[in-house]
């Protein structure tokens, strides 16, 4: 029999200045290392085709991943980008 776990996470949205959501689907970077952690090793590569404002990105990073991302809307890659590189 299967084990199974369970996962508290907190779904927090990280809001702009002016207290607005940056982005309404985004996923908790928690939930996200959780996913990268079991299905990939240190170094790997990781390509997010849908990366919104980041959250995978901030997940490798934190685990040691290199990252692909891809965003079309340069908005959210812009913030994507700067979250990324001053997690």
């Amino acid at each position: 029999m299967a084990q199974v776990i369970y996962y508290r996470l907190k779904n927090i949205k990280t809001k702009g200045i002016d207290g607005k959501n940056l982005h309404d689907t985004e996923k908790p970077i928690e939930l996200m290392k959780i996913l990268i952690a079991n299905s990939s090793k240190v170094n790997d590569i990781v390509i997010d085709p849908f990366m919104g404002i980041g959250s995978t990105g901030i997940a490798c990073k934190q685990l040691h991943r290199r990252f692909i991302g891809i965003e079309i809307d340069k908005k959210y890659y812009h913030i994507a980008k700067e979250r990324i590189l001053n997690f």
